[in-house]
């Protein structure tokens, strides 16, 4: 038998180890998140006993899991095994503008289940959530209402975003803007805030319309805002003139999307303009992130994120022209504005 000698990890073993495992950092930072550990940080070092009493989980395993983390430069680990923010963990904070703790909170559970379950995407061509749970995900967060408060908070965490593409384009041209499956209303709250002369109508599930309240009317611009309930697979309200839908359209594959652009064509004036919030893809190779993005788009909506030509094609197809892309700074996304043909 002829022996092979093993030599010492290349950098590219070492990567690719680091991807394989992937999903097991994905729970530890999750775990972080979900105990708020990078709030509990923020006064000073602390060692595991201490964030386990606070959060009412096992020492000695939380300690292994703040290990883990520090050596992924989420945490710094001192010599007396108490642990700090570092600027990684920074961003797990829940006061800070732009934080990832919903993110990570949200993405480590029910969605990782979903993403573990790709294979069967890809073998039988059926969403992977769906599979894993029985129903779609908005189905899903409808009647898991924890489930829905983090998906939300995760959404409403995009502050940075929001605020980006209210100054990214004109909306004082226009009286009213309506938000298209808004969520609890970050974004037309950012452009309302933005543009005092303009009114907005955030439309979203039902289930979504008592938080959306909540949060419009702690903006201060609740009495500009009118919140309505349904399904814009049944139908859009009219009275926009402006009709904006944010990292929306990628949630579903081109059948269905040409639906709802469908229910939009039918309410937009001759003159009104619809903008969408959504990562354009290059031709070809593309960035890690929004690779990234749009497996899980396949594993847990059976949505994709585009190049430039398709979403060109889907608009088309719709009843709209593209008439231009805008960089508003929150790349990989931009946004596209189109008219209706």
């Amino acid at each position: 038998m002829t022996s092979v000698r093993i030599g010492p990890p290349s950098e590219d073993r070492l990567r690719l180890l680091e991807l394989i495992n992937g999903g097991t950092i994905c729970q530890a930072v999750g775990i972080a998140a979900r105990l708020r550990i990078a709030d509990r940080l923020v006064v000073g070092p602390k060692n595991a006993e201490e964030l386990a009493r606070e959060t009412g989980v096992r020492p000695r395993p939380l300690f292994r899991v703040l290990r883990a983390l520090a050596a992924f430069g989420v945490f710094a680990q001192d010599r007396n095994d108490r642990f700090r923010l570092s600027p990684l963990g920074e961003l797990l904070r829940s006061d800070v503008r732009g934080s990832l703790r919903a993110l990570a909170d949200d993405h480590s559970d029910e969605v990782f289940r979903g993403d573990a379950a790709l294979l069967h995407t890809v073998e039988t061509g059926e969403t992977a959530f769906n599979h894993v749970f029985g129903m779609g995900r908005f189905e899903y967060l409808a009647s898991h209402p924890e489930a829905s408060r983090r998906f939300n908070e995760m959404m409403l965490g995009r502050t940075l975003e929001h605020d980006e593409v209210a100054r990214a384009w004109d909306f004082s041209r226009y009286r009213t803007v309506v938000d298209v499956g808004g969520g609890r209303g970050g974004l037309i709250g950012a452009i309302l805030k933005a543009h005092p002369n303009v009114r907005g109508l955030l439309f979203d599930l039902p289930n979504v319309v008592p938080d959306a309240e909540e949060y419009l009317r702690g903006q201060g611009v609740l009495n500009r805002c009118k919140v309505v309930g349904g399904s814009f697979f049944d139908g859009v309200p009219s009275g926009g003139e402006v009709y904006i839908a944010s990292s929306m359209l990628h949630d579903w594959g081109d059948s269905l999307s040409m639906k709802i652009l469908s229910r939009i064509r039918a309410v937009i004036p001759p003159g009104g303009r619809l903008l969408l919030v959504e990562m354009v893809l290059p031709s070809g190779s593309i960035p890690r992130r929004s690779a990234l993005n749009d497996l899980r788009m396949l594993s847990t909506l059976g949505g994709q994120e585009r190049t430039e030509s398709e979403w060109r094609t889907l608009l088309r197809s719709g009843g709209f022209a593209v008439e231009e892309v805008v960089d508003a700074n929150i790349p990989p996304r931009g946004i596209i504005v189109a008219r209706p043909v």
